[in-house]
Order: C-alpha cells, then sequence, then structure tokens
C-alpha cells in the first residue's frame, strides 16, 4: 500500500495543533490503528501526553511515551523522533522534519505561523518527491 500523506493546515490561531493531534491519534485508535505521535519537543511529548489523560475525560485513551528499547504496549506511542517506533499505521507529525520511517499514513499539522507554513511546503514537495499520495484538509 502506497504511504498516504494528509496535512491539516490549522487556520485559526485559536487550533491547539497538540490538541488537533490527539483527536486525529483517538480517531485512528478508534478505528483500531495504531498511532505514532512525533513531537516537536520533548515538553509538547509531555503535553501531549497529559491531553491524552485528560481528554476526553469520560474516556480512558490507552498511550505511552516511546523509550529506546521499549517494545510498543499501547496502541498509541508519544515520541520525539520518528525512528523510535515504526510499527504505527499512522504517523501523526508535529516535528520540523518529514517523517523518515512510516506505515501507510503520515498525518503533517500545519499552523498559520509563517515558518510553520514555510517547513510545510518543504515536507509536501520532499513527500511528492518521493511518490506519496498528498492530500490537504483546512481546519476552522
Amino acid at each position: 500500500m502506497a504511504t498516504r500523506v494528509a496535512f491539516y493546515v490549522l487556520q485559526s490561531a485559536k487550533l491547539n495543533p497538540l490538541r488537533v493531534a490527539c483527536k486525529l491519534a483517538i480517531k485512528a485508535w478508534e478505528h483500531g490503528q495504531p498511532v505514532a505521535i512525533i513531537a516537536g519537543s520533548t515538553s509538547d511529548a509531555a503535553a501531549i501526553d497529559d491531553l491524552l489523560w485528560d481528554a476526553p475525560p469520560e474516556r480512558f485513551i490507552p498511550h505511552d511515551m516511546a523509550k529506546p528499547g521499549k517494545t510498543r504496549r499501547s496502541p498509541i506511542v508519544i515520541g520525539c523522533n520518528d525512528t523510535e517506533d515504526t510499527q504505527a499505521e499512522v504517523t501523526i507529525n508535529l516535528s520540523e522534519d518529514p517523517i523518515r520511517h512510516s506505515g501507510s499514513r503520515i498525518l503533517e499539522i500545519v499552523t498559520c505561523a509563517t515558518e510553520s507554513l514555510d517547513r510545510s511546503r518543504k515536507k509536501y514537495a520532499h513527500y511528492r518527491q518521493l511518490g506519496y499520495q498528498l492530500e490537504t484538509h483546512k481546519l476552522k
């Protein structure tokens, strides 16, 4: 199966990219797909961990932090490096770099900040050069 890349463009500064990543991860998990979330920093990874513990409050979302040499135990794994977990069907990328290793889907979160848009254009060109199927979703 060819790798598919979806760019989620957050058209409002009010949209929190970490919360969007959590919602996308939960949706994939509900469809039985293992998820890797690649945070842009260790503090973002910790914030995503907290968000998944707290939201939604009426449910438990099984997740874990990636650790070198640690076997995947949870359907949602949070890390800061795309080489930490390659067993995911869905990889949500919040880092500055394109994903090097992935399952069948990569989800890129793009904020309306100029530097985020510039990085995302470079990622788009990189994925296009690799022959990945590309799509864009605008979130208001």
